[in-house]
């Protein structure tokens, strides 16, 4: 049967990652919708094949936002996409921890606590997501992180809210990505695990549960009022999300 959301519609079928995804179709409480092809959330690109980077071409993606740490980026994608491709990045890491291993320690700290963790700590990054995606010339655009779902979650409920977006569709859109996780080869589930336990870390953030995104929403605004008021916090202004909303939101 299929998901009413049209989740599955929106995935961009590649070889070499399994979480590209369309955040057009969404519809915004005036009653309008999020563009097609013009914003869209994914995982690593390094390992496009060449037929993925015609794909990619074909969607017309002008830039890409890389949310991870320096240590973490590959040249793959970028060189490959062409001159014509901004690459930019804008870390939705904390520069006061070399990873979330040590929060999720802490006593009692669930998924949707430590989104809250990360966000607050990466303010510099959210803003330059922002401010990049602000620019009309910058269109379509394309952002990740590693596996496309906890900094890459992030920034696509940011701006899902902005837009004006429900929680019902923010939420649905984060928790695709189990269906995606599922996925994933015997190989590529069992290096992941080795991953989690070789930091520390509980084999739950391997999942993408709805009660996540859920809280981090709740949380975020029982702290600052509102997304807006949060993105605030880490100085976007009000314009800036202004021309984000006529960017990605159907007229």
């Amino acid at each position: 049967m299929r998901d009413p959301l049209d989740l599955q519609d929106r995935l961009v079928l590649l070889d070499g990652c399994t979480n590209f995804r369309d955040l057009g179709g969404y519809r915004t409480a005036d009653g309008r919708v999020t563009r097609r092809g013009s914003l869209f959330r994914s995982d690593r690109l390094a390992e496009l094949t060449s037929r993925d980077v015609r794909t990619v071409r074909e969607l017309g993606v002008r830039t890409i936002i890389d949310l991870r740490r320096s240590g973490e980026i590959e040249d793959g994608a970028r060189t490959r996409l062409g001159a014509g491709t901004r690459y930019v990045h804008a870390s939705l890491n904390r520069e006061d921890s070399d990873g979330a291993a040590a929060a999720l320690q802490l006593d009692g700290l669930s998924l949707a606590s430590l989104y809250v963790w990360m966000a607050e700590g990466a303010r510099p990054g959210i803003r330059t997501v922002c401010e990049t995606l602000a620019d009309a010339d910058g269109y379509p655009a394309v952002f990740h992180c590693w596996g496309g779902k906890d900094r890459t979650g992030i920034i696509a409920a940011l701006l899902l809210a902005v837009a004006g977006v429900d929680d019902v569709q923010i939420v649905a859109d984060y928790a695709f990505t189990q269906q995606r996780i599922d996925s994933l080869s015997e190989e590529s589930r069992r290096a992941a695990f080795e991953f989690v336990d070789r930091e520390g870390m509980p084999r739950a953030v391997l999942d993408a549960r709805a009660e996540s995104m859920e809280g981090f929403l709740v949380q975020l605004r029982a702290t600052y009022g509102s997304i807006e008021g949060f993105l605030a916090s880490c100085a976007v202004s009000e314009g800036v999300l202004a021309d984000i909303t006529d960017r990605i939101v159907a007229p």
